[in-house]
């Protein structure tokens, strides 16, 4: 520090003398135009106010302001070049000094004050920087790193961060000042130990905090309002925290973090809390919805089968046929709404999809082997794309998409209709489009078509048997996987379903 300090005096001193001599200079000019000597004086007291705005310390100051005296003693009164030797000029002298060291004096002081303002400016932007980070963070890690990056940057050091996870310090967060040098700080078992008793007792350690004198670097704990969220280790001491005036902006930082961490885990809480109640509503309402619609075909199938139990001989073939078709369309039925309600669980639970890359048209393939057992009643069409068409999907849950659309098409389209399944490229998605020669979709349907419990009017008479979960799930497979899907009436009629799955690049192995 005193060397760094040493050319910067010498520097102060080369100021103060220039300064001084061109106040004699430009006072000779002065005198030989005839001015008085008071101009004189105020030349002086000019260059003193300069020497104490250009330079630092009041030591320097107070011996510009002597010199200043001295000079203009010396070469401005008689007898000239002589110190102090007319009395009469003493009064004038001691004046002269008095005036030079308010002067330096006050220019020192507004110096002072101009530098705590820098201070107080600087810290107010890093804070509100912080803050600004801060509120843009994700998540909680992201949160942590900001404050960490603000304290390197504010203090210079090596810094350490142990998240807090159920009151247990996790793997730390390393924070280097400069990936030039090698880290200062190690996570020990020791140093743990110290990060738990922070956590414990929600205190400082380290340095001359009077708790673990040994440890390595000064930890503190970003708190929230009940418990700790996060220990930060810095690789300094207590001591050298004050020295460098800086542990104020530091506790704001910390605290600006705990509140942040701790207004993200409220959010997070209450987004859960919410999730579980929508959730509950979910079941709740499918179990309302499911309550009555399962009758009709349950008591459909026990019905018929109490019939073919008790009066198969008294039956003709054709009648036995009916029946037999009577069960199998109530059983096909029952395994698709079995099928959603599975759907909608794992979509609803954040199951992880499988996501792998698929060839579009086996997975079409694949749905009409299980569509709805009337689609030999009408013209199903599959136009596939010109080049091998691969997405990413999860094939289970697509196949279940593909299947609603066509189902849908059947129940709202006369037999004989025309259904045609369609797959494109389209700039980084595949897009599978479904469309009918039906009566197409009501204006007022096509904004809540993909609504959960929605049910369009159906001229064929058996609305009663949907649950309006069918659109509603391909609406969130589909998204989940990076798609978009939506519905609108074709030209000149009927109605069109197309939706979007990312494209899987197709990787040749020689």
């Amino acid at each position: 520090m005193k060397d760094n300090n040493k050319p910067l005096a010498v520097r102060d001193c080369f100021i103060m003398l220039v300064l001084l001599s061109l106040a004699t200079i430009i006072g000779n000019v002065f005198i030989q135009l005839n001015f008085s000597t008071t101009n004189v004086i105020l030349v002086y007291m000019l260059a003193v106010l300069l020497t104490a705005i250009r330079t630092k310390g009041r030591i320097l100051c107070l011996i510009s302001s002597l010199l200043s005296v001295l000079l203009f003693n010396f070469f401005f009164t008689e007898p000239y070049y002589s110190l102090m030797a007319n009395p009469n000029h003493i009064a004038t002298f001691i004046m002269m000094f008095v005036a030079a060291i308010c002067i330096s004096i006050l220019t020192e002081g507004l110096k002072r004050q101009a530098k705590l303002t820098e201070e107080k400016a600087y810290k107010t932007e890093i804070l509100l920087q912080t803050n600004r980070k801060l509120q843009q963070s994700l998540n909680d890690r992201m949160m942590i790193n900001v404050a960490a990056r603000q304290l390197v940057k504010l203090l210079d050091r090596d810094i350490m961060v142990y998240p807090v996870y159920e009151g247990e310090p996790e793997e730390p967060m390393l924070f280097p000042k400069s990936a030039s040098v090698p880290f200062s700080l190690s996570d020990s078992q020791e140093e743990r130990e110290i990060a738990r008793w922070v956590i414990k007792n929600n205190r400082m350690a380290g340095g001359i905090s009077g708790f673990y004198p040994q440890a390595q670097g000064l930890y503190m704990a970003v708190r929230g309002s009940e418990k700790v969220m996060a220990v930060i280790c810095l690789g300094m001491t207590e001591e050298e925290l004050n020295y460098n005036n800086e542990k104020t902006l530091v506790l704001a930082i910390i605290d600006e973090c705990g509140i942040m961490l701790e207004n993200a885990s409220i959010a997070k809480e209450k987004v859960e809390a919410e999730e579980r109640a929508r959730s509950e509503q979910l079941k709740s309402n499918v179990l309302r919805s499911i309550s009555h619609d399962l009758r009709t075909p349950l008591t459909g199938i026990f019905g018929n089968a109490n019939l073919l139990n008790e009066r198969a001989d008294e039956l003709t073939p054709e009648q036995r046929k009916n029946i037999y078709e009577n069960i199998g369309d109530d059983a096909e039925w029952l395994i698709n709404l079995v099928e959603n309600l599975l759907s909608i669980t794992k979509m609803g639970s954040g199951s992880v999809l499988s996501i792998e890359s698929e060839l579009v048209s086996d997975v079409v393939e694949e749905a009409l082997k299980h569509i709805d057992r009337r689609s030999k009643k009408y013209l199903i069409e599959t136009q596939i794309a010109e080049e091998m068409l691969m997405a990413q999907m999860d094939a289970r849950l697509m196949v279940q998409v593909i299947i609603n659309i066509v189902n849908n098409a059947i129940k709202y389209t006369p037999e004989g209709s025309k259904i045609t399944i369609e797959e494109f490229k389209e700039k980084d998605f595949a897009v599978i489009r479904i469309s009918d020669n039906g009566s197409g979709i009501s204006e007022d349907a096509l904004d809540k078509i993909f609504d959960m419990f929605y049910i369009e009017c159906n001229s064929k008479g058996d609305s009663r048997r949907g649950l309006g979960l069918g659109l509603y799930l391909c609406k969130n497979i589909v998204e989940s996987h990076g798609g978009t899907i939506r519905a609108y009436n074709g030209n000149p009629k009927g109605a069109v379903f197309e939706f979007t799955l990312p494209i899987a690049e197709v990787t040749l192995h020689e």
